[in-house]
């Protein structure tokens, strides 16, 4: 765990420092970002709540409608049997409006996640995944966010009991960087 949140934390760290030799430079449509936040999952009776970490990339079409991929990674727990490590990767649609004249924006995204889990019993979901949020650009190219992301779960009964994969959620601040165009070419 300490590995992945030191390449997230590297990476928001290389972005933010683009930001500063590449202020004047005209901006692509392509973003990444990264950040921090609370999780919270809870596997077959184990309650995996804590500090998280995300990473993410995507693409704006124009100031309204972009797409985007995300890493998160659930904070680990220690249960009565083993350690449980939780993940997901996800990709969905976002939507982003003004808030009247201010520079807030609100966004709404929808799309489709794989959560998994490695330790006790491993078990992995896809599932359909809602985020909505607040921004507020920072800079031309730096925009800060906050959000809450909700990984759904299921449940089914199988002959051998039940087989449960809970809903997930990740409440958190992040980063982004619209990166330079020269990056491009």
């Amino acid at each position: 765990m300490k590995r992945q949140f030191l390449i997230t934390c590297t990476f928001v760290a290389v972005c933010m420092s683009l930001f500063n030799t590449a202020q004047a430079a005209e901006s692509s449509n392509v973003y990444a970002g990264g950040g921090l936040g609370m999780t919270n999952a809870g596997w077959v009776g184990e309650n995996t709540t804590g500090v998280g970490f995300d990473g993410k990339t995507g693409y704006q079409f124009n100031r309204i409608w972009s797409v985007e991929g995300v890493f998160t990674h659930f904070a680990n727990t220690t249960g009565a049997v083993s350690s449980i490590s939780t993940n997901a990767i996800s990709i969905m649609g976002k939507a982003s409006l003004p808030i009247g004249n201010s520079k807030f924006r609100v966004f709404s995204g929808l799309g489709l996640g794989n959560l998994f889990n490695s330790g006790g019993s491993t078990a992995s979901h896809i599932g359909y995944v809602m985020a909505y949020g607040v921004s507020l650009p920072l800079s031309e190219n730096l925009t800060l966010t906050g959000s809450y992301t909700l990984f759904k779960g299921h449940y089914t009964s199988t002959a051998n009991g039940t087989n449960t994969v809970p809903n997930a959620t990740y409440y958190n601040l992040d980063v982004i960087y619209l990166l330079p165009e020269s990056l491009f070419q």
